[in-house]
């Protein structure tokens, strides 16, 4: 069985009237890399300094390899936690080179020559050492940060949004170099981040926070195809919701008729991801292009329905679309229904979903590194088969 590196249990932190964390739980196995991904103020940051030791919780627990750090009248100060943090600016010493700021926070002793030089290695540093922080790019400061954390051999490593001050082309390469360090170092890290790209290319598992509350914990994969809540879905990647009913084992929406695998009846309200729609051109289309928006490697064409509700579709760069055309939209793969809150209490389908919900993600438990959804999100998704659909 995989030992837990990081559990939190009902962490909870007041600011005065503002709670920034809220009940928050989780757990992490070792070695794995774990996103806090979030909006602004949604209290990532004061999740990960809560770990770290730079903020007493109010209420629960915190352990680090199964040692209380803080709770139960416990706390223990975050130079004793062997926590490695990479700070948003990276804050290196602007008066040591390159070798004394990543040998800064290591013990002296025979090898610490032998540990800093293998470290600089492992972040593609070698051969600079001598330079001065103000003579690094962005990337290789960032990189001298993550050595100086790695360096003292850490339990864990946090890091508060790394790539933040990095252009785009150079926060794409690092990310990837980043994941490949924590990797080859067997380290256990938390990354914070409001990038639902970045936070789904590096980590192996991602906790999304909203109001305080990590409302999902989940692979990648899994947050992205099987969102716990409407919420969750439409803050990871774009979403497009339709209304629709299921009934005799079948969901309707305008898209058309789906297969459905909940038997329960009622409104819903079905999520499409713009690559599963394709729209195709046709001069007596029901559908109108409204919006096209190229990015070279694809383009986000934006679609008007029959019913005027509006969603997109992703296609590849060659596709001749303008505002005007006239359209059928195809739904390719899977989509994914929530209940609709108009009528989820009364129509039966939220103890149906759950069920289904409990057979996708599992029992809901406070501290599963699979799923931590807050109350009974989990309760509210289900996958229904497509097949091929057009609207007629």
């Amino acid at each position: 069985m995989t030992d837990i590196a990081i559990r939190c249990a009902a962490v909870t932190k007041h600011f005065g009237c503002i709670k920034a964390v809220d009940r928050a739980n989780l757990a992490l196995p070792e070695g794995r890399i774990l996103a806090l991904l979030g909006p602004s103020g949604c209290g990532k940051t004061t999740m990960l300094r809560l770990v770290a030791g730079f903020e007493v919780p109010d209420a629960g627990v915190v352990e680090i390899n199964g040692r209380l750090v803080a709770g139960n009248g416990c706390f223990v100060s975050p130079e004793k936690r062997r926590v490695g943090v990479v700070f948003q600016d990276c804050a290196l010493f602007p008066h040591l080179d390159v070798l004394d700021n990543v040998a800064y926070g290591l013990a002296k002793s025979g090898d610490q020559g032998s540990r800093v030089t293998a470290i600089l290695n492992l972040v593609g540093l070698k051969g600079l050492e001598s330079r001065m922080p103000h003579e690094l790019s962005g990337g290789q400061q960032q990189r001298v940060a993550l050595a100086r954390a790695l360096v003292p051999h850490p339990d864990v490593v946090l890091l508060d949004e790394p790539f933040s001050n990095l252009d785009a082309a150079l926060r794409v390469r690092l990310r990837s170099e980043v994941r490949r360090i924590l990797k080859a170092a067997g380290a256990t890290a938390i990354f914070v981040t409001h990038d639902q790209e970045e936070a789904l290319s590096l980590a192996d598992e991602v906790a999304l926070m909203l109001r305080g509350q990590i409302m999902q914990v989940a692979e990648p994969e899994e947050l992205y195809h099987r969102p716990s809540s409407k919420e969750v879905a439409a803050f990871v990647g774009e979403a497009d919701f339709l209304p629709g009913e299921v009934s005799d084992g079948q969901v309707s929406c305008e898209l058309g008729r789906f297969q459905s695998r909940t038997a329960a009846s009622g409104e819903v309200d079905v999520m499409f991801r713009p690559e599963n729609t394709q729209p195709i051109l046709h001069p007596d289309g029901p559908c109108e292009v409204v919006l096209r928006e190229f990015f070279g490697h694809d383009q986000l064409v934006t679609v008007r329905l029959p019913s005027g509700d509006r969603i997109r579709a992703r296609v590849g760069p060659e596709a001749d679309f303008a505002p005007g055309d006239r359209v059928r939209v195809r739904v390719r793969g899977d989509v994914t229904v929530f209940p609709a809150p108009s009528r989820a209490s009364s129509s039966g389908l939220d103890s149906e979903l759950a069920v289904l919900a409990e057979e996708t993600f599992g029992a809901a438990d406070a501290c599963s590194s699979r799923t931590a959804a807050a109350g009974a999100n989990t309760a509210n998704v289900a996958c229904v088969s497509s097949g091929r659909r057009e609207t007629c």
